[in-house]
């Protein structure tokens, strides 16, 4: 008789738990894998630790979502540095210099690749000064 409570109050134990786990999120295997592995002792004192532990998770989960979804906002962001595009209709191309930290930065240097483009034949050159992450630092247009 007693084994048998063990064995229903273990397997509502690692019922309890699995359910915990798919609430806080997890995936239904991993969670049943992971209800799978702790022995009964384990699992009587998950239920004992706090019957809100799935949402603490949860809840933790979430706040460190919000804060790793911030941080890679921002890194995106110190990315995107300021990028010389120059467009020209011959050759039909995108080139882009850079990048650089300041607009003054970018600024004083755009003439010099100007000049670079006219030298090699380049015309119809139009000039910005943009936040950006360029692929391809020259895009020939066809």
């Amino acid at each position: 008789m007693s084994y048998s409570l063990n064995f229903l109050e273990h397997n509502q134990l690692k019922q309890s738990y699995q359910e915990q786990l798919l609430k806080a999120g997890i995936d239904a295997t991993h969670a049943w894998r992971a209800a799978q592995n702790l022995s009964h002792e384990e699992l009587k004192l998950i239920s004992n630790i706090s019957p809100q532990w799935a949402d603490i998770f949860y809840q933790i989960e979430r706040e460190i979502l919000a804060i790793e979804t911030v941080i890679s906002d921002n890194l995106k962001l110190e990315r995107r540095k300021l990028w010389i595009e120059i467009n020209t209709t011959i050759p039909q191309c995108t080139y882009y210099f850079g990048p650089f930290d300041t607009l003054e930065e970018a600024a004083e240097c755009q003439n010099g690749y100007i000049e670079d483009l006219i030298e090699e034949g380049a015309s119809g050159i139009n000039v910005n000064i943009k936040k950006c992450q360029p692929q391809t630092l020259t895009v020939e247009v066809f």
